[in-house]
């Protein structure tokens, strides 16, 4: 089963580029950043990225799921902003 931390860890780690930056980011070890993607790996059953040394590199799939990661945290951002709004 897949919870939103796998799709965020996934997300964060792409758009950051590196995994220590994504690490600081998250407040979370190196190997705790694999683990969800590699569930998140797991529950789509398709490699999404390929690690070239330091570097990050997203597989075809891996560039949708992307994609679709990124619609979903946009998407809670404007809910946020939207709640925030209402309350004032």
């Amino acid at each position: 089963m897949v919870n939103l931390e796998q799709p965020h860890t996934f997300y964060t780690l792409v758009t950051n580029g590196s995994l220590t930056k994504a690490s600081e980011r998250l407040f979370i070890t190196a190997p705790a950043i694999f683990m969800e993607v590699r569930s998140l790996k797991r529950y789509i059953s398709y490699k999404l990225i390929e690690r070239m040394g330091r570097e990050i590199k997203l597989i075809d799939l891996g560039d949708i799921v992307y994609g679709y990661c990124k619609r979903i945290f946009s998407s809670v951002e404007e809910m946020k902003t939207f709640i925030h709004g209402e309350e004032s």
